[in-house]
């Protein structure tokens, strides 16, 4: 942009008031070019605060998903490089305004020395202008730190570590099973070369041996695939995260039952109703007419009611997790006292190998039943969490 400016030198005060003047119009222009999204010190959507050198190490914990979610992926990254280069046009414009503050503050004293009252007047009113305009910056730059204006960037980490939690749950869940079935492959391994060896002996016919022979292999086929669906679900969460599929998953660590807080329903179903997107949306349309307000008041009566159907629903999900999970815990803590057992028979003698495997396939198949129950009451645990901050599925 250019501005023609006749006689300048006879003019000085008229060309800086002119220049000044459409500094401020860009400056200001300016305010709209840009999003009003901002970071602040971060502490994850999970509400925990995890230090960077953990995070780089390679290793997914459960309690980190919301934390490697804000550093990883890359949707989160950009709406954050964004509010960056607005903090950064902020202050640019921001310290500009005020360096041509303190140059109509110059001009002014001298206006006020060479006695030219007009001058002196206005230069007053750009310094109050640039005063004024960078004083709005300042405000615009601390705001983009509040947690008002990244708010669509916090709902997304919400919704993307609620979605990590469910992968890495089933991640878990399936190398529990893949464990028990690789114990099941070597049982029926075992099994197979015992069937050839009575075959042999004349103690078992080729029916026998044919039909451990399909076992075997029917369970070493039906590990290969549930060993893809575990490398799938890796993948999937990696690129949830935003982090290298070479990663490591870590062993989620179990619940203790009777620690976890009582819920409060009633609190909770008004703060679920608080959040809700789709009745904020609803209460924030504006009808036109009788109608469209009654047909307002309907759906949000109808909608606040279903939020609390379900959350009620939600809360009696995790009491039953935590019976289940009770009860699992019981048949663990009996199958662990046979294994105990088990074991000490083996070293002296008292079971062969094959027993031995059966047993600990047995063993391995009560603590699946264990550590699954308690999978499900985290699963329970966190969805309920999750539908207070208004992330809540409706049937």
């Amino acid at each position: 942009m250019v501005w023609h400016l006749q006689n300048r030198g006879e003019n000085t005060v008229g060309y800086k008031k002119a220049l000044r003047c459409a500094a401020v119009i860009v400056c200001m222009t300016a305010l709209a070019a840009f999003p009003a999204w901002g970071e602040e010190l971060y502490q994850a959507v999970d509400g925990n605060q995890i230090p960077e050198e953990q995070l780089q190490d390679n290793v997914v914990e459960y309690e980190e998903l919301g934390s490697l979610i804000h550093r990883g992926n890359q949707n989160v990254q950009e709406m954050i490089r964004n509010t960056e280069r607005t903090e950064q046009n902020y202050q640019e414009i921001r310290d500009y305004l005020r360096t041509e503050k303190a140059g109509a503050n110059r001009d002014k004293k001298e206006a006020k020395d060479d006695g030219d009252m007009e001058g002196y007047a206005e230069f007053s009113m750009l310094e109050e202008i640039y005063s004024s305009a960078a004083k709005s910056y300042n405000d615009m730059i601390k705001k983009l730190n509040s947690t008002s204006s990244n708010q669509n960037r916090l709902q997304l980490e919400k919704q993307l570590t609620s979605a990590a939690q469910s992968p890495m749950i089933s991640y878990q869940s399936v190398e529990l099973q893949l464990e028990y079935m690789k114990k099941m492959l070597e049982v029926y391994k075992m099994q197979y070369n015992i069937a050839m060896l009575q075959n042999t002996s004349g103690a078992a016919v080729e029916t026998d041996v044919q039909t451990a022979y399909n076992r075997w292999k029917d369970m070493e086929i039906s590990v290969e695939e549930l060993d893809n669906s575990r490398k799938e679900i890796h993948q999937s969460l990696c690129r949830i995260l935003g982090v290298d599929e070479t990663a490591e998953v870590s062993e989620i660590s179990v619940l203790d039952v009777d620690s976890i807080p009582e819920a409060d329903l009633e609190s909770d179903t008004v703060k679920a109703i608080g959040n809700y997107g789709d009745l904020i949306d609803e209460r924030h349309t504006n009808p036109l007419d009788t109608a469209s307000l009654n047909k307002k008041k309907r759906t949000v009566t109808e909608l606040e009611e279903t939020v609390k159907i379900q959350m009620k629903q939600l809360y009696e999900n995790i009491s039953q997790a935590k019976q289940a999970c009770r009860a699992a815990e019981t048949g663990f803590d009996s199958a662990q006292i046979r294994w105990n057992n088990v074991q000490t028979q083996y070293a002296m003698g008292m079971l062969n190998q094959t027993e031995y495997l059966e047993e600990q396939a047995e063993y391995l198949q009560k603590k699946i039943s264990y550590d699954g129950a308690n999978l499900n009451l985290l699963q329970a645990v966190e969805t309920y969490k999750w539908a207070v901050e208004g992330m809540i599925t409706l049937d």
